[in-house]
């Protein structure tokens, strides 16, 4: 039997990988590549190229020559004024969906297929796993909201990937809900790209409180239960620019071929309203709210809203001890320690984690450590097995087995990667999941999944 030896020397990309879903520095670099798209997207597509195609391209080359060759040609009054008119099909339509919109758009999927071939994208589900936690999910849901921002309906498709029934239903109706698509982000981002980066900001923070609630409310009433992730991490590597740019042409195909006719359409809709004069009234009573927002002038400056939401934000919890009630590493059953009734719950009359009195024990309370140890399954060479949620970064063990609390699918799809006994694996990080390479193939399980692996350290490479 041939069997590959794991890697002791990390590569430069998998180090990167590893800052990526690192519980402290990868929060910063995620609000780093935020802040990064933006500035491609909402600055310089929005501002620069809007700018360029708006202004010096059709304002000032295609809208007066193609104005002029219609009005020659076309005597029709009515006709005319639908093609180059002030609804017009050329003059609005055409002029939104590719001067205003499409640059944004371009700039959108060029940025987001940069994003998905150099591997960043799949480590996101691990960053966000926690965040989908809490509606139900697992972070392999977020590639679906990911795509959901370029096509509601192709993201709708990739729902498929979901484990569950469940997790589809809840996903499809966040997506309808909460998650815009490229059209309409071009659009927001049109808007408020030119006021300041705090005003989307406060956009994306309330579509995200949007979509936290009803997708809690959600998961509340549809009933299954949550399935932990388990899920493979690519490699990082730079992109390939020639297969972003397919990428990006693919799906540029897609919007002019589904969105422009959209654009034609509501601008014929606005053509046939304000011929009828139903126009002129619905802006006379929408006048109101557009005053009281100022879109016609910029937003409101966004400080004092950021200074109120943090003066009156609520602060972290704390128990009476004074203590941060966080999260912490679930603790496996067989490794807890007994309280003083022996049966894993803690008595009333020793609150907090104050340390119990060993002289109340009973006399046949046997030590802690004789207790456990007896409980460990123990392997061929009586070496105790250990759950892989419990194993230190860097160090090498070996697969003993798959505990009989992981379920048939996850357990299948655990084989399916390859995860067998006796399979070599090296601990990468346990924060915020745990992190394995098997054989060059790294892979991100959710501390609930890696509890009920069990390992054997492997001595010969210790």
């Amino acid at each position: 039997v041939i069997q590959r030896a794991v890697r002791s020397s990390p590569l430069l990309s998998q180090r990167l990988g590893q800052y990526v879903v690192h519980p402290v520095w990868g929060v910063p670099i995620l609000l780093g590549v935020l802040y990064a798209v933006y500035q491609f997207v909402g600055v310089f597509g929005a501002s620069v190229l809007v700018g360029l195609m708006e202004k010096d391209l059709f304002e000032g080359i295609l809208n007066p020559a193609f104005t002029d060759f219609v009005t020659s040609v076309v005597t029709v009054p009515w006709l005319s004024e639908l093609l180059v008119g002030q609804y017009g099909l050329w003059t609005m339509g055409m002029t939104y969906a590719l001067a205003l919109i499409l640059p944004i758009v371009t700039t959108f999927f060029f940025a987001f297929g940069v994003l998905e071939d150099s591997g960043y994208l799949p480590r996101l589900t691990v960053i966000a796993n926690r965040l989908f936690s809490l509606i139900g999910l697992n972070g392999r849901a977020v590639l679906p909201m990911v795509l959901g921002l370029g096509c509601v309906t192709m993201a709708t498709l990739t729902t498929r990937i979901l484990h569950s029934p469940r997790e589809r239903l809840i996903t499809i109706f966040l997506l309808a809900l909460a998650i815009p698509c490229s059209a309409q982000l071009g659009v927001v981002l049109g808007m408020l790209g030119g006021v300041s980066f705090a005003a989307v900001v406060i956009w994306a923070l309330a579509m995200v409180g949007i979509l936290l609630l009803s997708g809690f409310l959600a998961a509340k009433l549809i009933p299954g239960r949550r399935i932990p992730l388990v899920t493979e991490l690519p490699p990082m590597r730079l992109p390939i620019i020639a297969n972003v740019l397919k990428k990006t042409g693919g799906r540029l195909k897609w919007y002019l071929i589904e969105v422009i006719p959209l654009f034609l359409l509501g601008t014929f809709i606005m053509y046939v309203l304000d011929k009828s004069g139903a126009l002129p009234a619905i802006i006379e009573a929408g006048e109101p709210l557009v005053s009281i927002g100022r879109l016609r002038h910029g937003l409101p400056a966004p400080r004092l809203r950021c200074d109120r939401l943090v003066r009156d934000g609520a602060q972290p919890e704390s128990d009476p001890g004074g203590r941060r009630n966080d999260h912490h590493h679930p603790v496996h059953p067989l490794l807890r320690q007994p309280d003083d009734d022996g049966q894993g719950t803690r008595r009333k009359d020793s609150p907090g984690h104050a340390r119990h009195d060993r002289s109340l024990r009973l006399p046949d309370r046997r030590p802690v450590q004789h207790r456990t140890a007896s409980r460990l399954v123990m392997s061929p060479t009586h070496e105790a097995r250990i759950p892989l949620a419990f194993i230190p970064p860097g160090t090498e063990v070996r697969l003993a087995a798959l505990g009989e609390e992981i379920d048939a699918l996850q357990r299948e799809q655990l084989t399916a990667y390859g995860l067998a006994e006796n399979r070599p694996i090296k601990v990468l990080q346990q924060r915020p999941m745990t992190v394995i390479l098997a054989d060059e193939v790294e892979l991100a399980l959710e501390h609930a999944v890696a509890r009920h692996i069990w390992v054997n350290k492997d001595e010969d490479r210790a």
